[in-house]
């Protein structure tokens, strides 16, 4: 037997019996390099772990992900779509009407606040505010528009009127500059007619317009 093929024999073993190494793990039990045990790990087949800053290394064969494309090892997590951005990105995508950070944090055994910021950010994702916080859905406009109806039916979004609608979005027209709460507060004090921002900010995610209203600014220290 060739030494690559007996080292691979030796890993396969110590796989079996642990389920989850680090490279540390496996440079110590092969006596390898840590490129060469990285170099192993890529001609046998293996995730690493989305838990952990990613340390944790498990074969192909292994896990037996569940429906949400997950599996853990006492709290090491893995998923088919191997890094937590992909697999939060993927959670989202599939829910009935979006997941919010803590839903995702109790789904994925970590801290998913910080980077739920940096998805949305890069418009990867997006999200609505509600009485729960904030409902984090997909950019898809299909999905998107199934999510928000399932939100609104189990009445966590603001519900508007078709006569609602018709005020904001013609006073949007008027002045297309002013942020949601600019344009809350304005059809308050010009109009007399009150509107929360979440609910004018829901409205325009709902009709794909989420984009062309302005951020409010935020105010300097």
């Amino acid at each position: 037997m060739s030494k690559t093929n007996l080292k691979k024999s030796q890993m396969l073993q110590l796989f079996e019996k642990n389920k989850c190494l680090t490279i540390i793990d496996l440079c110590l039990s092969l006596n390898y390099s840590a490129r060469s045990a990285q170099r192993l790990l890529k001609e046998v087949g293996y995730y690493s772990s989305f838990t952990h800053n990613g340390k944790w290394y498990t074969l192909q064969s292994i896990p037996k992900f569940d429906k949400n494309g997950l599996w853990y090892h006492q709290n090491i997590g893995f998923s088919k779509c191997w890094d937590l951005t992909a697999t939060i990105v993927y959670l989202i995508e599939n829910s009935v009407n979006g997941l919010t950070a803590n839903d995702l944090s109790g789904m994925l055994l970590t801290s998913c606040a910080p980077v739920l910021n940096r998805i949305h950010k890069a418009n990867k994702i997006n999200r609505v505010k509600t009485p729960r916080g904030f409902v984090y859905i997909s950019i898809d406009p299909a999905i998107k528009n199934r999510q928000l109806n399932c939100l609104d039916k189990a009445k966590a979004l603001p519900r508007l009127s078709d006569a609602d609608t018709i005020t904001i979005l013609v006073e949007f027209i008027k002045n297309p500059n002013r942020s949601s709460e600019e344009l809350a507060l304005h059809l308050k004090e010009k109009r007399g007619v009150y509107f929360s921002a979440a609910a004018i900010k829901s409205l325009f995610v709902c009709l794909g317009l989420e984009k062309k209203i302005p951020k409010m600014p935020k105010k300097s220290s």
